[in-house]
């Protein structure tokens, strides 16, 4: 094998799409024992301008303990499941746990 070519960001992106495949997800965003803070619903707005080909984002409140929390329906071009959850925090800003809310979870499936 020799040495890989340099290629230009047009290129690696171009091929790093290629590696992804259209992929609908339900999400659920939720912070433990607390609610959700209603300021997240504009950061995911943008999330599904910029990221996804269609989705949906909606607050609601759980049966048994009534926290609010978010749902999410969305369809994107990404590699896999464990990626869209991180991609998630990155834009919630939760991917340094430092910066995340106690009890935080992203759960995408």
């Amino acid at each position: 094998m020799g040495r890989l070519k340099d290629v230009t960001k047009e290129a690696r992106a171009s091929q790093m799409k290629d590696l992804k495949k259209l992929l609908e997800a339900n999400v659920t965003i939720v912070v433990g024992w607390f609610d959700v803070n209603p300021s997240l619903l504009s950061k995911m707005e943008m999330f599904i301008k910029k990221e996804c080909v269609v989705g949906l984002c909606a607050l609601e409140r759980g049966g048994t303990l009534s926290h609010l929390h978010m749902q999410m329906v969305v369809k994107l071009h990404i590699s896999s499941l464990k990626m869209l959850n991180k991609v998630f925090k990155e834009w919630l800003g939760w991917d340094d746990p430092k910066k995340a809310p106690n009890g935080h979870v992203v759960h995408c499936k």
